[in-house]
């Protein structure tokens, strides 16, 4: 059922994005599957360069997403696909990345369809307001959890702090380089 609704969304998708058609369908025939743990989508390439549910075979090109990708969704579509590792036909499952990665839904146009133009408008300019909120949010929830991990347990190191400690072990190496030098130089003296 959930394979049937993913194929219907990527093809409605697909047919709202001509240049997507057409990076696909040269790939006519060949399967891809999307793991993204514990979902897979398994599909086909139709001519026309939509989608359909494949049979149970072994893919052309499987692209598997780490475990975290809900989370890294929710830091935009780029993030999503940061990690995934592509097995397989690496030409079809970079065009696949690709499609995925600059695919948009134009939300309001569908929507406008059903309620009319201004009020889908509208509509999109507070799915906006409240995505950017949502977004910062979750930026400045972020912040405090780090600098209280910082500031008050002290469980985090700030990264300045890790500059100074980096220089501070730089120069502890460079003394023992010069040391050990002084100490040969010593030791090559004493000998008759």
């Amino acid at each position: 059922m959930l394979t049937q609704t993913l194929i219907l969304v990527l093809n409605h998708l697909l047919r709202g994005e001509a240049w997507a058609v057409e990076r696909l369908r040269p790939f006519s025939g060949r399967t891809a599957r999307i793991v993204a743990a514990p979902f897979r989508l398994t599909f086909l390439v139709n001519p026309d360069g939509t989608v359909a549910e494949a049979a149970a075979r072994e893919p052309d090109v499987e692209i598997s997403l780490p475990s975290p990708t809900p989370l890294a969704a929710l830091r935009g579509r780029e993030a999503t696909l940061d990690g995934a590792s592509v097995t397989g036909a690496s030409d079809f499952g970079c065009e696949i990345a690709f499609v995925l990665r600059n695919l948009r839904w134009d939300f309001e146009e569908d929507l406008s369809r059903i309620v009319g133009d201004i009020p889908a408008r509208r509509f999109g300019i507070l799915v906006k307001r409240l995505s950017n909120w949502q977004g910062e949010a979750m930026r400045n929830l972020g912040e405090n959890v780090a600098e209280y991990l910082r500031e008050e347990k002290k469980v985090l190191t700030a990264r300045s702090t890790l500059g100074e400690l980096g220089c501070a072990i730089d120069s502890l190496r460079d003394d023992l380089d010069a040391l050990e030098k002084r100490v040969a130089q010593l030791s090559a003296q004493s000998r008759p």
